[in-house]
């Protein structure tokens, strides 16, 4: 008999791997972290799962009304980040600086508040950071604005007036409630620190989280020796910290004192001598909290670049809230090829591949070169930190595709190993995924395109909102899987954030922290024969006009190591034939989905359908009932399609492992001890089989005997 299983997207889910392989479960959809269950306004009620849908932020549309850009993220917990923006606007003395909180989870991204430093003359950001410490150590006890620690380090690691405490776990995705510790005072003990506000009343010694975030900004000015690197310490996330109106909270310089909600000013010298900032990169902390290396990159020259070294960790000595001794060293100034890029410049990574496999690394571009150097290169006095170069020469060649000569700025994305090369985009360019490739080959994807769509607010409902240059400079960040990309018009018309899952793309897969879904083990009783598997899937977001159609995906199954997650995937064709597949009691899914593109819009996966030939698991004049049957419970319903030569008296159903076809309950119709057999009267169900009907509906409904969480499948026969 040909039948059919189908599967919706409803159901409970895991994200897979959260920590883990441990969290995968063969019974409920499985996530990846950038993974979405749910529904959006482009969907309505429809449930889908495929990668986080694209989000848009619009700064000019906030309460403080400002063009922003040079993203920068952090992730704070399994689906939680932290972006911050940095005003992009004609340069002035206040500068604004914007927070928003995305969640993959829920598919949102929020905005939360600004905060403003004044410069002494006429600023121009060109690079920011946001750092985030976090420590758990010890216990503590609560009582108004006291805190008291047993066994705490926050002193000893430098966490600073200002940033917040969450009580009850370690775990930040467990914290529901934040409180800051008070700005203006100085955390001067690692036993007791003060909050802003009263908290919880905590008696007993009670596990919680301190954590701090610090915004580091590379700015030249007007007045080239005001400019440099600038910190701003005792960060929360906060709104009291953030504000959500149309004024920003102003953050003074610092005078003496360190460690306060302030703007510290870290020199390499009396007389700043970097002078015109291209960028900077941020390497990790250390574990103790007291190191953490940043390199600021400077183009004085327009044929050199130096490289300024800062440990933005340091106890500062501080005069009017300016310090040196944060200040480590600068490189000498080699030549270099191109103009140096001042847009969000530089970064640090350790690549899986090239020539910079394995190797802690800082890579920058200039418009036709990029740029690596090794970071155990970048010494005092050096002029020969530039390790290696990569050319761009564009997929298929430059007879394909010209090469843009205008590369702007780059991102590392970990969770693919690349590098994301991005063009100004002043001429409608294009960008490049790209391996860093030393020896003149070509660079291996090309994404983003101008296709002239803006998203204010304001526009059309029908345009779906996807990242796209519209001949504007934009600027990315990498973060978790996920990238932010901010376009940096100045007008409601061409100031956006966009939030891109671009850890999911496919054939990046194979590796941790596989950004794929994989569906629940599918039953199959007694399948003799596959035929095919039917997805549905959304084909367009928006109107005929202005909608766009979701890329691809590909699809693979397996049949056998599906309750531990050890079996082998195979690739499915495009047609999804499942004819040449060995047939089982059971079958699963993997999706994995294409996001680099011109528009980046992931697929979304609303139900699929797996169809197949079956022995025979009941009689020939009955059929099987999916809306009498439960899958909460394990009743089982099914029809009489045909009249019976000779009407049973007795039936017998058995119930059977999905995962090892051991029977696992058996029950005749002439017995009740592990449930009863009933019919459909027309207006209730009623005990027993009743006469030989056509359309008569019957279930069986099991009342023991079934084990918890075991996927099981029946059979029917007739006993006499």
């Amino acid at each position: 008999m040909k039948t059919a299983v189908q599967l919706a997207m409803t159901g409970s889910a895991v994200r897979f791997p959260l920590a883990s392989a441990s969290t995968y479960d063969s019974t409920k959809h499985n996530l990846g972290p950038v993974m979405f269950q749910g529904t959006d306004s482009w969907t309505g009620t429809k449930t889908f799962i495929g990668p986080a849908p694209i989000q848009v932020g619009r700064p000019v549309e906030t309460a403080i009304a400002t063009a922003a850009g040079f993203p920068h993220a952090v992730q704070i917990g399994a689906v939680e980040y932290a972006v911050v923006l940095a005003d992009i606007s004609t340069a002035a003395t206040l500068r604004k600086f914007l927070l928003y909180i995305y969640r993959t989870d829920l598919g949102t991204l929020t905005y939360r508040g600004a905060i403003s430093f004044t410069f002494p003359t006429a600023a121009t950001i060109r690079g920011i950071r946001l750092q985030r410490s976090v420590t758990t150590t010890g216990t503590v006890t609560c009582s108004g604005t006291a805190v008291t620690g047993t066994g705490t380090d926050w002193f000893t690691k430098r966490f600073s007036g200002g940033c917040r405490i969450g009580f009850g776990s370690t775990d930040p995705d467990q914290i529901t409630t934040w409180y800051d510790t008070a700005p203006a005072t100085a955390i001067s003990s690692n036993a007791s620190l003060t909050l802003a506000s009263a908290g919880p009343t905590l008696g007993s010694a009670t596990p919680y989280i301190l954590e701090e975030y610090t915004l580091l900004i590379a700015a030249t000015c007007a007045t080239t020796t005001d400019g440099g690197l600038r910190v701003i310490k005792g960060l929360s996330l906060s709104t009291a910290c953030w504000s959500g109106t149309a004024t920003a909270t102003a953050i003074s310089l610092a005078g003496t004192a360190d460690n306060l909600r302030l703007c510290y000013w870290l020199k390499d010298a009396a007389t700043v001598t970097s002078l015109i900032v291209a960028g900077l990169a941020l390497d990790a902390v250390s574990s103790d909290n007291l190191t953490q290396d940043c390199y600021m990159l400077d183009a004085t020259s327009g044929t050199t670049v130096t490289i300024f070294k800062f440990n933005v960790k340091a106890a500062l000595t501080l005069t009017a809230g300016v310090a040196t001794n944060a200040f480590a060293y600068k490189t000498g100034a080699p030549t270099i090829v191109g103009t140096t890029s001042q847009l969000h410049n530089c970064r640090i990574g350790t690549l899986k591949h090239g020539a910079g496999n394995g190797v802690p690394s800082l890579y920058f571009t200039t418009t036709t070169r990029l740029y690596r150097c090794a970071l155990s290169a970048i010494t005092n006095g050096s002029t020969t930190f530039l390790s290696d170069v990569m050319l761009e020469v564009p997929p298929g060649g430059v007879n394909t595709i010209p090469a843009t000569g205008a590369m702007n700025n780059l991102e590392i994305f970990d969770s693919l190993d690349r590098i994301g090369w991005i063009s100004t985009c002043a001429t409608a360019f294009r960008s490049y995924m790209t391996q860093y490739r030393t020896d003149s080959s070509q660079l291996d994807h090309l994404w983003l395109a101008d296709t002239k769509v803006v998203h204010a607010s304001t526009g059309d409902v029908n345009a779906y909102p996807y990242p796209n240059t519209s001949s504007t400079n934009t600027s990315t960040w990498g973060e978790g899987g996920i990238c932010f990309i901010a376009r940096h018009g100045t007008t409601n018309l061409l100031n956006q954030l966009y939030t891109v899952p671009t850890g999911a793309h496919w054939g990046y897969q194979n590796t941790a922290p596989y950004n794929v879904y994989i569906t629940p083990a599918i039953a199959t009783p007694s399948a003799s024969k596959y035929y095919m598997l039917a997805v549905n899937d959304v084909k367009q977001l928006g109107d005929d006009d202005l909608g766009v159609t979701p890329e691809g995906y590909k699809v693979y199954y397996r049949t056998s190591g599906i309750t531990d997650n050890t079996g082998a995937w195979n690739a499915l064709g495009i047609d999804l034939d499942l004819s040449g597949v060995t047939p089982a009691s059971s079958i699963q899914f993997k999706f994995e989905f294409k996001i680099l593109s011109a528009t980046c819009v992931p697929a979304r996966i609303l139900g699929l359908c797996v169809s197949y030939e079956t022995t025979d698991d009941i009689p020939s004049d009955l059929r099987w009932n999916m809306d009498d049957s439960s899958a909460t419970d394990g009743t089982v319903g099914f029809i009489q399609a045909t009249s019976f030569a000779a009407f049973p008296t007795v039936l017998q159903i058995d119930y059977y492992r999905v995962d090892t076809n051991a029977l696992v309950l058996t029950q005749a119709s002439s017995g009740s001890t592990n449930g009863v057999f009933e019919y459909h009267n027309g207006s209730t169900w009623v005990s027993g089989l009743s006469t030989n009907t056509i359309g008569m509906r019957r279930r069986f409904r099991p009342t023991a005997g079934l084990p918890n969480g075991v996927a099981v499948y029946p059979k029917l026969t007739v006993v006499s």
